[in-house]
């Protein structure tokens, strides 16, 4: 626990980080602004979402969309109900991949 308290106390842009994590509409045009604009669109893309290709967050707000990001341009572009798809698809791939290594340890493969 102390060096996780030790980890952001000498590196200042660590606990800047942490606390934008934290609340990202303090400071929602310096340190917040990714985290802010990939919040912005996920509420672009309210239940049905904005169309796949359509969203603009990607072209011209959220840095790194591509990477750190992703999950919000899916939001945006799909929706609350595209949202909530995908983390029941990895929620099925996980269960899938746990049932399969039983069924592979029982055999004893």
């Amino acid at each position: 626990v102390i060096n996780f308290f030790l980890f952001f106390f000498f590196l200042p842009y660590r606990m800047d980080c942490l606390i934008s994590f934290l609340d990202s509409w303090q400071d929602c045009y310096n340190i917040g602004y990714q985290l802010c604009q990939a919040l912005i669109g996920f509420g672009r893309g309210d239940w049905a979402g904005v169309g796949l290709g359509s969203g603009i967050q990607k072209l011209f707000y959220l840095p790194e969309n591509h990477t750190d990001f992703i999950f919000s341009v899916l939001a945006e572009e799909l929706g609350l109900i595209g949202a909530i798809s995908i983390i029941l698809l990895y929620f099925f791939l996980v269960w899938r991949t746990f049932s399969i290594g039983r069924i592979a340890e029982s055999a004893k493969n």
